[in-house]
């Protein structure tokens, strides 16, 4: 089953609306709370009975996002965004997590050809500092939890990227 976050419900899928798409910025214990309801209903509503009923779930972005993007980035504190994560997902944690490294610049240029830039989320419309911030703070998830984390060189072709996902969750799964 694939889902997103903030969404996959009709919930969680109103919270992003109102994230990302009304062309306000929240502080960073606004957007905390506001995802961490999302994650919430993402959980209780899809997530839990997925797994529940034996089904793999995909999930674009989940708690280390919220991690870096309000916490190292958005400087809250690490006890608070673990308090909110304990009450949004308990001690249940992504058995399998790929974070895609690529340079800032290679990033943007992708967001630019997706969408123009003045159509992009708050997220997007950051600077390039910003964004330096949250590519290492991903780095570094990565290194604190590498039995949970593969890092993947995002500049490889999407075949490329695609066939390491592929190798790596089966070798996760035959551990």
């Amino acid at each position: 089953m694939r889902t997103r976050e903030p969404g996959g419900t009709l919930g969680a899928e109103c919270i992003r609306d109102i994230l990302l798409n009304l062309g306000h910025s929240y502080s960073p214990i606004i957007e905390t709370l506001l995802f961490t309801a999302a994650r919430i209903d993402h959980m209780d509503e899809l997530i839990l009975p997925a797994l529940k009923a034996g089904k793999i779930v995909l999930c674009d972005r989940f708690i280390d996002s919220t991690r870096v993007y309000q916490g190292i980035a958005g400087l809250l504190s690490q006890e608070f965004l673990l308090f909110l994560e304990k009450v949004a997902i308990g001690y249940r944690v992504p058995d399998l997590t790929f974070i895609f490294d690529l340079s800032v610049d290679l990033g943007l240029a992708r967001v630019s050809a997706r969408k123009n830039r003045k159509n992009s989320d708050p997220f997007e419309r950051a600077n390039l500092f910003i964004q330096e911030r949250r590519r290492k703070a991903f780095l570094r998830i990565a290194e604190e939890e590498p039995e949970r984390c593969c890092v993947i060189d995002g500049s490889k072709s999407e075949k490329l990227i695609a066939a390491e996902i592929i190798k790596l969750f089966f070798m996760k799964i035959h551990v």
